[in-house]
């Protein structure tokens, strides 16, 4: 056996200017925009938690860092590492990518490894770029992996572990299911002691809740099955909650180490589960927190409401969508537009604020139904407790979701941008510019 620690470097790469200025020059209306300030990341901060005593790490977050590709490359090729992980969004690909592409060449003995949502939802297109993708939840996966490395066996066979043997191997490409059979409960706390809080993004809705703001996640993944999100290609409608104890506890230790006045619960939906959710409102009354969660439409009747209320909820995020019972249908929302309106009603009645996202220009949409959209959401965001923004998102194709997937089949890609990270569509009934042209109009 091996006793020396394997040198890992995990990056979280910055968003490429390039790459978002060819966005923004493709689209009128682009639903991803350069982060100056951002929030913590605390997906890497896991993957830190979980490997720490087994090897060196160094982490950097590029976010804040923001050093060049060439001065990230450099970094690399002087430290030497045995592993260098990378994780981020589809706004991050663009860098993470060439600094893959450049340490291929130049350190031929160090292996990369890409992690997260983004590499999950679409591996089939990331083997080709680093020698390791791992889908699902990586806390055990990269963990074992590096065990592996370190005791000299065979790295690929673990769950969730993909890879294109041309690289480094002979065979087939692999290409495994995520993984998700995890006990989420012996995940250990982000190391959030490794970066400096005071770099992010600590303050949201500042009219209603207090600073900092702070993230804390007491579920993993989503049991619905939205036909244009990428959840369900990413955690297979996996759905897993912490124990209340260790998330109040967290909560506890946040309040106390960091000062933490508020926590966003940003995770795809707290209330999926309606008695999980009345526990956790019990845990955190006492701790006099505020807090901020996202939530499905048809979880919110007015009771849960109140209780989430008065035990520190500020501000619910809900994924609206549309004002077009059509649209809700044919994206598989399992709510109509009287529920949205419902909901909404709720909402203002106990003086609840709430924000949330729309969508226009879905591929079943014309005219009527974006105006129809936009009307309403220009309403809404005048409301007295409402943060609805005015307007709404312009519908993409996100990999590797089932209206992803449809817009490839039906020939209604308008745009493809950065090899598929994201697809601009034609609908049924428009074309992109037609699209963007009542956006603008009904604005």
């Amino acid at each position: 056996m091996n006793d020396k620690k394997p040198n890992v470097i995990l990056i979280y790469p910055n968003q490429d200017y390039a790459a978002m200025a060819e966005l923004h020059r493709a689209h009128r209306f682009p639903n991803i925009n350069m982060r100056p300030r951002p929030m913590l990341n605390v997906g890497m901060l896991y993957i830190v938690a979980a490997i720490r005593d087994i090897c060196n790490v160094q982490y950097i977050d590029n976010n804040i860092h923001k050093l060049s590709t060439a001065d990230l490359v450099e970094y690399i090729e002087q430290q030497k590492p045995d592993i260098v992980g990378f994780g981020g969004t589809l706004t991050e690909w663009t860098q993470a990518k060439n600094i893959a592409i450049a340490i291929r060449e130049s350190c031929p003995n160090t292996i990369t490894a890409y992690g997260g949502p983004n590499a999950s939802a679409n591996p089939e297109k990331h083997v080709h770029y680093f020698d390791y993708v791992f889908r699902g939840w990586a806390e055990e996966s990269f963990r074992q992996f590096i065990l592996n490395y370190q005791q000299k066996k065979q790295l690929p066979n673990i769950d969730g572990v993909c890879f294109d043997p041309k690289f480094r191997h002979s065979g087939h490409v692999f290409i495994r299911h995520s993984a998700t059979d995890i006990d989420v409960n012996q995940i250990r706390y982000p190391a959030r002691n490794v970066v400096d809080l005071h770099s992010y993004k600590r303050e949201q809705f500042p009219s209603v809740c207090k600073s900092p703001v702070d993230i804390v996640c007491a579920s993993r993944g989503c049991p619905f099955s939205c036909k244009f999100c990428s959840s369900k290609s990413i955690w297979n409608q996996a759905y897993k909650m912490r124990d209340v104890y260790a998330v109040v506890e967290e909560v506890r230790m946040m309040q106390r180490l960091y000062g933490t006045k508020t926590v966003h619960f940003r995770e795809d939906n707290l209330t999926a589960n309606k008695t999980y959710l009345e526990s956790i409102c019990k845990g955190l009354e006492p701790l006099g927190i505020d807090w901020i969660c996202q939530s499905r439409v048809n979880a919110l009747d007015r009771d849960t409401i109140r209780m989430m209320k008065v035990t520190g909820c500020k501000v619910i995020c809900c994924g609206f969508e549309s004002a077009n019972d059509e649209t809700l249908a044919y994206i598989d929302k399992g709510f109509c537009f009287d529920d949205v309106v419902h909901t909404i009603d709720n909402l203002e009645r106990e003086k609840m604020h709430y924000s949330g996202g729309f969508l226009v220009g879905v591929l079943n949409e014309g005219e009527e139904e974006i105006k129809r959209t936009l009307e309403f959401t220009r309403a809404v965001s005048q409301l007295n407790h409402s943060f609805v923004p005015r307007g709404a998102g312009r519908f993409v194709g996100w990999p590797t979701s089932e209206t992803y997937k449809e817009i490839i089949d039906n020939g209604l890609v308008a745009y493809n941008w950065c090899d598929g990270e994201q697809l601009i569509p034609n609908t049924y009934k428009l074309i992109a510019k037609q699209v963007e042209d009542c956006m603008r109009r009904y604005w």
